[in-house]
């Protein structure tokens, strides 16, 4: 993968778009990771990392409707496919493509190795059950420690904290992606309103959110 012993930016973008999830791959993901790559090359290396072993294609229906396991998809009964390099570029096109791809064991080794994520950083979201009259949500929060998330409520990461609200648990072992599994995790679960537009936050908000920086940037990467 990439030329002259470094990874090329478009590998690494697409391993990054599928640290949480089965991408998508349609017109919109060709738009924002192909970083200037016209598509017929976009299409090849996409390919190329499937043959690769870096990543696996499902198809779309079945990695959409997948179980989430306690914030984390569960992608076990997904409908793998092999797609070819006219079927990724046509799917490159579509606003809707047919099938998605998601990292494989040797896909998530590689991202690790590179990207040298901070775990004790990451935070993992979810919300549902959004009451009208009072404009709230019902909001899930992982992550690794307890500090953590503490942090991201004071800090309005999910939006405004509704006082009273929070039910937490320890989780052991914590599954923190579909194909990351940590020994332990919090979980909390609370309601939150909406969140503070930028002009609202506080230094002391602002410094927070640098970091959810969890991994480095392309531009930070170390050589092969």
């Amino acid at each position: 993968m990439g030329n002259e012993g470094h990874m090329e930016r478009y590998e690494y973008n697409v391993l990054t778009a599928c640290v949480d999830i089965v991408h998508p791959v349609s017109r919109g993901f060709h738009e924002e990771y192909a970083d200037e790559l016209d598509l017929a090359d976009a299409a090849e290396r996409l390919a190329r990392m499937l043959a690769e072993g870096h990543l696996f294609a499902a198809d779309r229906d079945s990695h959409l409707n997948c179980p989430d396991y306690r914030g984390a998809p569960d992608y076990s009964g997904v409908v793998v496919c092999v797609p070819t390099v006219e079927e990724i570029a046509s799917a490159l096109t579509m606003l809707d493509g047919r099938f998605g791809v998601g990292l494989t064991a040797r896909g998530a080794a590689l991202w690790e190795a590179v990207a040298e994520p901070n775990w004790d950083l990451y935070i993992e979201e979810s919300g549902d059950g959004f009451d009208k009259e009072q404009e709230t949500w019902e909001t899930h929060l992982w992550s690794r420690t307890k500090r953590r998330l503490e942090d991201a409520i004071r800090f309005r990461y999910a939006g405004e904290p509704v006082s009273g609200t929070q039910e937490w648990e320890s989780v052991a072992p914590w599954r923190a992606t579909y194909w990351k599994t940590l020994p332990e995790g919090y979980h909390v679960r609370l309601r939150t309103g909406s969140h503070p537009g930028l002009k609202d936050w506080t230094e002391e908000e602002r410094i927070w959110c640098e970091t959810l920086r969890w991994h480095r940037p392309f531009s930070a990467l170390r050589r092969l």
